[in-house]
């Protein structure tokens, strides 16, 4: 396992040193055991824990759940997360609450690596990221796989407080988001939100919106697709005033949402998740505990 983000950090501060922002590094490695998956390797530096792992299901698949204590990313802030699911490993991963991104003249960091092996199913589901007006933060999600793992991923991303009408009038959050297969790149994405800019309110851009969300699962072939679009609505619906569609490039199944509700976004994943979860892994859905407290 690469784990060389966590161990730079590691070795590049102590306890004792006097840093202007806090970093932090996880790295996490999941393999099968006889009769479940666990993770058979965690390091860690600075406030990133996991709790321990939880087995809610049948079939062994490990529930873990990501800690940040300081409950926000402050400007400076460099956090660094990898995982690795090993062979025929079974693994969900999510947070007890959002991830809340603050305002800050200096801009924060989050890098996510991720690398599923052979047979390998991960389901990256953390809460929603919340950028607070005036937050600067820079966002890099890199996921690496092979041909038969199993992966569904989500990211909500919340650009000001849709709760308290707070928009994102000033600010910037760059996001990068690199999807590979067998070393081949499958999806390359990158947003840049500026804070007020035309693309905050153009017809092009957010129309107004507060959150950008992407949902995405390995997908065997189209009809997966098609009993997506038939449990969830692949069109804007005006009465509700989002949008939301499904797409299939390259073996991945892609939805999208642009609209004014975390709880709506992550109802319509959700519904995805399920059909997915039938369809690639022959299992119903089985929510995690923490999603109920």
């Amino acid at each position: 396992m690469n784990n060389s983000a966590a161990d730079s950090d590691a070795q590049s501060y102590t306890k004792n040193d006097v840093v202007p922002y806090w970093p932090a590094s996880l790295a996490i490695e999941f393999s099968l055991r006889p009769e479940k998956t666990v993770p058979s390797k965690i390091k860690h530096f600075g406030p990133l824990r996991v709790q321990r792992p939880f087995y809610p299901e049948t079939d062994g698949c490990c529930h873990l759940y990501l800690l940040h204590p300081p409950g926000g990313v402050a400007g400076g802030d460099v956090l660094n997360i990898s995982v690795r699911v090993n062979e025929k490993s079974k693994s969900l991963i999510t947070t007890p609450g959002a991830t809340k991104i603050y305002r800050s003249n200096s801009s924060s960091e989050i890098h996510q690596s991720i690398f599923l092996t052979n047979e390998a199913v991960l389901e990256w589901m953390p809460q929603e990221t919340i950028l607070f007006n005036k937050a600067q933060t820079k966002i890099k999600t890199e996921i690496n796989m092979v041909s038969d793992s199993h992966l569904f991923f989500w990211d909500v991303l919340c650009l000001g407080l849709p709760a308290n009408n707070v928009k994102f009038s000033e600010g910037n959050c760059w996001q990068s988001l690199k999807v590979s297969r067998d070393n081949q790149f499958v999806l390359i994405e990158n947003n840049e939100f500026e804070g007020g800019s035309e693309l905050m309110s153009a017809r092009w851009g957010m129309r107004e919106y507060y959150i950008n969300a992407i949902a995405l699962m390995t997908a065997s072939d189209f009809s997966l697709v098609e009993k997506i679009r038939s449990k969830v609505a692949d069109q804007e619906n005006s009465q509700e005033g989002y949008l939301f569609a499904v797409t299939l490039k390259q073996g991945l199944v892609i939805c999208r949402y642009m609209g004014n509700s975390v709880d709506e976004a992550k109802g319509l994943f959700k519904a995805a998740w399920s059909v997915w979860r039938d369809f690639e892994l022959g299992k119903s859905v089985v929510f995690p505990r923490i999603w109920g407290t």
